[in-house]
């Protein structure tokens, strides 16, 4: 790999990292929000980005919450109820604006591996 394009991928990696704070929300509440919207680049829907900032601190409080026990990850109960959770509140803010299951199952699955990379320890990605 060429020296300029190590700057350019560092560079990029620091602008990244510290693009949560332009958003005004915790490194945590943005990977959701990048969750959000890798969902509409992949399904192809238009969901606007300034809509995605109250959504993804809702779905990020609501993940905390399920997995705030130490076993969630392997409890139906609890996975069912972070399913059910999660798409209500999706539905909520028109997330997305035309029902699509496989979002809803993405979303879902990237916050459960998101959690399970943390080690379920309540307080990040793809």
């Amino acid at each position: 790999m060429k020296p300029s394009t190590t700057c350019s991928l560092m560079a990029d990696l620091k602008t990244e990292m510290g693009s949560f704070e332009a958003l005004a929300i915790s490194l945590e509440e943005k990977a959701f929000y990048d969750i959000l919207k890798k969902m509409a680049d992949k399904y192809e829907f238009t969901f606007e980005e300034d809509r995605l900032l109250d959504p993804s601190t809702k779905v990020k409080a609501v993940v905390d919450d399920k997995a705030q026990f130490p076993d969630w990850n392997h409890r139906g109960d609890i996975k069912a109820s972070l399913r059910v959770e999660l798409i209500m509140l999706l539905s909520k803010y028109g997330y997305p604006p035309v029902t699509f299951h496989g979002v809803y199952r993405d979303v879902v699955e990237q916050a459960e591996h998101f959690k399970a990379g943390r080690g379920g320890v309540v307080g990040a990605f793809m």
